[in-house]
C-alpha cells in the first residue's frame, strides 16, 4: 500500500479539455492555463489538450535534481511572465524546484526526508504529485514529515498559516498518491510505508489551512490499511460531486484476525465514493478479490463516459483485471471487468488513460501496452496489444495527437510514442535512467523524470 509490495502508486476541475495547441506553438486564449494536477483533469484522463501530432522527440535540455522521482512534472502557461511557463516537481531527496522552460532553476526549497529501510525508495521526500491553484499562484505539496505546505510560485515561500499538520505517524505512513483541488479545499491521500500497519486516509483541507474533514478506510480495530498508494491518488466526478478512491488491502489485527480475516475490512481493497465532506457514499469490493492474495488497485480511479452507457468508475487491479462500475450504481458491484492480456503473473502497477473522443482506455502493464475501447453495448473489447518487453514496471502512459507516451524499461529505458488507432510504434528517443512516471506533454514538448533524479524535456514538433 505504498510504492513497495513490490513496488508501489482530484484533482479539481480546473482544467478544460477545450483548448487545442497548434503547430507553430501559439496558445490560444481557450487553453488551459497549464498541466496543473495529475493526470492533467480532474477525472485523472491523461489526455493531453495538444492535439497536433507529433513529428519528432527531440532533446531539448536535461536538469539533474538529484534523489528519485515518482511525482508528474507540473507545468504553468503564462508564468511568471507572459509567453514563458513555469515547470514544478518534486524528489525524493524532499526538494521542491521550480524551473523556467530552459531548464533553469527559478527557487528550490528543500524539506529533507525521513529515513527508512524499506527498498521502495532511496530516502522519502516528496513521492505524491503537487497541485496548483492559478488563481491564487499557490502550489500546494505534501512532504514525509506529514506536513502540507501552500507555497507562493513565484518565491516558493509557504502562505501565511501554512504549513499544516496532516498526520504524526511519518514512520508508518506517506502521502504516495497525487493531491487534488476541489472546490478551493486540498484533498491528500495517505498510503503506508514499507506496509507497516496505519489507517489510510483522505484528508480535507481548507484554503485557510485547516484541517476539517478526515476519512479513515480501515480503522485500527480492523488491523488498519487501505492505503491509497496509486500515482493518482483521487478522482473527481462533476456530474456527481464525488470523490474516488480505490484502496489497499487491510492487514491482520484488532477484530479482523483468524478465520474472520478479510483484506476487504473496512474499505480495503474497494472502489469507494465519497462526498465532499468525505463521508462515504457507495463503495464496492468485488467477489472474485479474495484475501490473502495483497489484491490492491493499483491506481486512482478513472472518470469515464460513454454516449448511451453513461458515466463509469474504472479502476486496474494489482491482478491485472480492469474493473468498470456505473457511476450511479457503485454499491451493487461491477457492471463489467476485464482481464489484461499479460506475460506471466506480475502484478498491474500502473495508471490506466482514457481518450474521451476515442471512448478508448490505454494500459500500460509490466509486458504489453494495451488498449480497449467501450462498445455501444458499454462492453470492453481489447482492439490491439503489443509486447513492450518484460520487466515489474514500465512508465504509465499519456494521450496526445492520436499518440500514447510512455517510458519503457526492459534494457535500454526509452521514451516511446505508439499510434493510438494502430498500436505502431511511432517515435522513440532513449532516457539514461528508467521512468515510471506519466510524461507531461503540453504546447509541444513533453517532460520526463526518472529515477535518477532527471527532468528531461523535448521538442515533439
Amino acid at each position: 500500500m505504498g510504492l513497495g509490495r513490490p513496488v508501489r502508486l482530484l484533482a479539481a476541475a480546473l482544467v478544460a479539455m477545450a483548448g487545442v495547441v497548434v503547430a507553430s506553438g501559439a496558445h490560444r486564449l481557450d487553453e488551459p492555463p497549464g498541466w496543473l494536477v495529475y493526470g492533467n483533469d480532474a477525472q485523472r484522463s491523461g489526455v493531453s489538450a495538444d492535439t497536433a501530432p507529433a513529428r519528432i522527440l527531440r532533446p531539448l535540455w536535461t536538469r539533474r535534481l538529484g534523489g528519485q522521482i515518482t511525482a508528474q512534472p507540473l507545468v504553468v502557461r503564462d508564468f511568471p511572465s507572459p509567453g514563458r511557463s513555469t515547470i514544478v516537481v518534486g524528489t525524493s531527496r524532499g526538494t521542491v524546484y521550480a524551473l523556467d522552460d530552459r531548464g533553469r532553476a527559478l527557487w528550490h526549497v528543500r524539506y529533507g526526508r525521513a529515513r527508512s529501510t524499506c527498498l521502495q525508495l532511496a530516502g522519502y521526500g516528496i513521492t505524491g504529485t503537487p497541485a496548483i491553484d492559478p488563481e491564487t499562484s499557490t502550489l500546494y505539496v505534501a512532504d514525509s514529515f506529514g506536513r502540507l505546505h501552500a507555497l507562493d510560485l513565484r518565491t516558493g515561500r509557504d502562505r501565511a498559516g501554512w504549513p499544516v499538520v496532516l498526520f504524526r505517524n511519518v514512520k508508518r505512513e506517506l502521502v504516495w498518491g497525487a493531491l487534488a483541488l476541489v472546490g478551493g479545499a486540498v484533498y491528500v491521500p495517505t498510503g503506508a510505508l514499507c506496509d507497516r500497519p496505519m489507517e489510510g486516509k483522505v484528508l480535507r483541507v481548507d484554503p485557510a489551512g485547516a484541517v476539517t474533514a478526515t476519512w479513515i478506510a480501515v480503522p485500527m480495530r480492523l488491523g488498519g490499511g487501505g492505503g491509497i498508494w496509486g500515482w493518482g491518488g483521487i478522482a473527481y466526478s462533476a456530474s456527481r460531486d464525488s470523490l474516488l478512491v480505490a484502496t489497499g488491502n487491510a492487514f491482520r489485527g484488532g477484530s479482523n484476525v483468524g478465520r474472520r480475516f478479510s483484506e476487504a475490512a473496512g474499505y480495503g481493497e474497494q472502489l469507494v465514493e465519497l462526498d465532499r465532506e468525505l463521508r462515504v457514499r457507495s463503495a464496492s469490493h468485488p467477489k472474485d478479490i479474495k484475501a490473502p492474495r495483497d489484491l490492491d488497485f493499483s491506481g486512482s480511479p478513472l472518470v469515464v463516459s460513454r454516449p448511451g452507457c453513461g458515466e463509469l468508475f474504472l479502476a486496474g487491479n494489482k491482478n491485472n483485471v480492469v474493473y468498470a462500475w456505473r457511476a450511479d450504481a457503485v454499491s451493487a458491484g461491477p457492471t463489467w471487468s476485464l482481464r489484461l492480456p499479460a506475460a506471466s503473473s506480475q502484478p498491474f502497477l500502473g495508471q490506466l488513460a482514457f481518450v474521451p473522443g476515442s471512448v478508448s482506455v490505454v494500459a500500460v502493464s509490466h509486458s504489453r501496452l494495451t488498449r480497449v475501447d467501450i462498445g455501444s453495448t458499454c462492453r470492453p473489447r481489447v482492439v490491439w496489444s503489443r509486447p513492450i518487453g518484460h520487466v515489474l514496471l514500465n512508465g504509465s502512459p499519456t494521450i496526445a495527437g492520436g499518440l500514447v507516451f510512455f517510458s519503457s524499461s526492459t534494457g535500454k529505458p526509452m521514451l516511446q510514442a505508439v499510434d493510438l488507432a494502430s498500436g505502431r510504434v511511432r517515435l522513440r528517443a532513449p532516457l539514461e535512467h528508467v521512468s515510471f512516471v506519466a510524461p507531461t506533454i503540453i504546447s509541444g514538448r513533453a517532460y520526463v523524470v526518472t529515477m535518477r533524479g532527471e527532468l528531461k524535456a523535448f521538442a515533439l514538433r
